[in-house]
């Protein structure tokens, strides 16, 4: 999985956790390994799987009491190279699986990547036309209701009102009152 920025994953702690007798049962520093482990394994997409390497990242080793303690209570099992969450980590833990994950990231991406060619396509149209505006050029019904006459109106790219006062540069057109809102005297 994907570190911040690229792609952030979250851990959910469900609200029965409250009501679930095993969790209750915990001490501060075994819930404060639980909700670390949850939100680790979330992070690097191990689906609950805690390596005995990743426990120095959590603030425990194998010996400690509190891996004792939810191995004790029901809430991790032991394996040979690790610890896994009991239970199933979707529907019991409510967490999503990495697989889920990577395929919204992976749609995600994609429709980033037709949004930013869809601009860039205007802009390079726009550009062709002498102007670095979405809709100069855009040939509509004019005043006098000809076909074909080019709608004089401009419209901001923020905010979308019609304006004919412009601050203008080639990465973006701005109306008077957006160009102030970004950049106040």
């Amino acid at each position: 999985m994907e570190h911040c920025g690229a792609g952030v994953t979250d851990a959910r702690l469900p609200g029965r956790f409250l009501t679930d007798y095993r969790l209750n049962e915990l001490s501060d520093s075994s819930w404060r390994l639980l909700t670390c482990s949850l939100m680790w394994s979330n992070e690097q997409g191990t689906d609950g799987f805690i390596p005995y390497s990743a426990l120095r990242l959590l603030g425990a080793n194998r010996d400690s009491s509190t891996v004792g303690e939810l191995i004790d209570s029901g809430v991790w099992s032991d394996s040979t190279d690790g610890y896994f969450f009991v239970g199933d980590w979707e529907s019991f833990w409510g967490q999503s699986l990495a697989v889920d994950v990577e395929s919204r990231r992976a749609s995600n991406r994609q429709r980033q990547k037709m949004w930013r060619e869809k601009v860039n396509s205007e802009l390079a149209t726009a550009r062709n036309q002498g102007s670095v505006t979405r809709y100069v050029g855009q040939e509509r019904k004019g005043r006098q209701g000809e076909e074909g006459q080019v709608d004089l109106a401009k419209r901001c790219l923020r905010c979308g009102a019609k304006t004919s006062t412009w601050i203008t540069d080639l990465a973006a057109v701005l109306c008077i009152r957006c160009q102030t809102d970004e950049n106040p005297l």
